[in-house]
């Protein structure tokens, strides 16, 4: 896009008016908002949603919460795959690492891309 205009317009709304980070926009709301909407066929829409699925799967969105299993440990550490960059030639993912304390204390230990494997 060249439209400087338009894409503070864009941002703005993007940043400052959506109620949150979950919320969707679908195609309409997209094109409305000025962003360039393609429409696919049916089996490239299909295969957007099964990429959709595997990495809502990787970053385990569907789990209403997280119950950590502790077993004897005081701490257990998790890594946590928070977003994804596809390339040509390579995948990314964006972890953070969190350790979790039996009386609840939660410590963010890092964030890092990583190569995917």
């Amino acid at each position: 896009m060249q439209d400087e205009e338009g894409i503070e317009k864009i941002v703005r709304a993007l940043v400052e008016e959506l109620p949150s980070h979950q919320y969707l926009i679908n195609r309409k709301e997209a094109t409305e908002l000025g962003l360039p909407v393609q429409h696919l066929d049916e089996n490239t829409e299909k295969l957007s949603f099964q990429i959709l699925d595997s990495y809502m799967k990787e970053a385990t969105m569907e789990e209403p919460g997280m119950a950590v299993d502790f077993g004897p440990d005081a701490v257990k550490t998790l890594d946590m795959n928070r977003a994804f960059v596809e390339t040509a030639e390579r995948s990314f993912v964006f972890r953070s690492k969190y350790t979790f304390h039996r009386d609840g204390k939660v410590e963010k230990k890092g964030d890092k891309w990583e190569v995917a494997k």
